[in-house]
């Protein structure tokens, strides 16, 4: 699961919506693809870029929010980081969750899910399940 986006023009705010509703498609099929179920009560979903403007992933919030609190990531392969997932609580401004105990993990092999987890996904935010 590798892309790669290069754009060079402005776009548009039909081109805007039209690329936000590919976004959200493609989350939705993540969602199902690695058995998370999807957000209750809908979400937006922001590209990651880098410091050099490249996209590096994609990540999930509720509608309205800012910051990592309460996101769900999924990141490209970068470097010698396979693809990956994390997702943050609402402590602090958001911390990186461990998916098996469901709270904050202490580093990086805990809270950065490879792609090939498949669950369970303990401590999902609270408004993505309902809570």
């Amino acid at each position: 699961m590798t892309a790669t986006a290069t754009y060079t023009k402005k776009l548009t705010v039909p081109e805007v919506a039209a690329a936000s509703r590919k976004l959200i498609s493609a989350a939705i099929g993540i969602f199902q693809y690695l058995n998370i179920p999807e957000p209750k009560g809908g979400f937006e979903v922001d590209t990651l870029r880098n410091k050099s403007g490249d996209v590096t992933g994609i990540q999930i919030r509720k509608p309205g929010t800012s910051g990592n609190a309460d996101t769900m990531r999924i990141m490209l392969k970068s470097g010698s980081q396979p693809e990956r997932i994390t997702y943050y609580n609402d402590v602090g401004g958001g911390q990186p969750i461990d998916p098996e105990r469901g709270v904050a993990g202490n580093d990086p092999s805990q809270t950065h899910i490879p792609l090939s987890y498949r669950g369970p996904w303990k401590g999902l935010p609270k408004w993505w399940t309902g809570g």
